[in-house]
């Protein structure tokens, strides 16, 4: 197992540790991770390209899901030229 992240994600005026972990299998695969100070904590963010893209697909999914609908519609189009009223008759006579 490989640790991407090597950054100090963790500082006070006391100390400095790396206490975030993303460990792979294969280091080729991985993109892009890293920390970002946020400005707030002393405990800075990391950030991985697969969880932020995963994140984003699980969001867009539930809004896609929850403002559309599911219902199928039958669209007629006008008749076509070959398509007589004897023969459009017959057709409604079959079906």
């Amino acid at each position: 197992m490989f640790q991407l992240i090597t950054a100090l994600t963790r500082v006070t005026p006391n100390s400095a540790s790396c206490i975030d972990h993303i460990h792979v299998s294969d280091p080729s695969c991985e993109r892009e991770s890293g920390v970002s100070s946020n400005g707030v904590s002393d405990h800075d963010t990391i950030h991985d390209p697969d969880t932020k893209y995963l994140a984003f697909k699980t969001m867009l999914k539930f809004v896609f899901n929850t403002h559309t609908s599911n219902k199928e519609k039958l669209v007629k189009s006008k008749s076509s030229a070959w398509l007589s009223p004897d023969l459009e008759n017959l057709i409604h006579k079959r079906n």
